[in-house]
């Protein structure tokens, strides 16, 4: 197995809220191995930022880091950074 996740629907997680709606950008991007929340419209992945980047998602997939803080976004099946470097 190459990679390890977990999925949940939004509706049933004790997961943390990811929310668009006032949610702060982070100040860097994630370390490669650092967990990191992909929430796409039906559900949320659990996985490592090394991963997340390489995945396909669907187009208005946001990515949060541990701290609930928006990391990059999905447009036109790209991975588009919101992180200011």
């Amino acid at each position: 197995m190459l990679t390890s996740f977990s999925a949940f629907p939004h509706a049933v997680t004790p997961g943390p809220q990811l929310d668009l709606d006032g949610t702060d950008v982070a100040d860097e991007a994630p370390a490669d191995g650092a967990m990191v929340f992909l929430r796409t419209e039906a559900v949320t992945y659990r996985l490592s930022w090394d991963d997340a980047q390489r995945m396909t998602v669907p187009d208005g997939s946001v990515i949060f880091d541990s701290d609930g803080d928006l990391v990059a976004r999905v447009s036109a099946g790209e991975l588009l950074s919101l992180v200011g470097d």
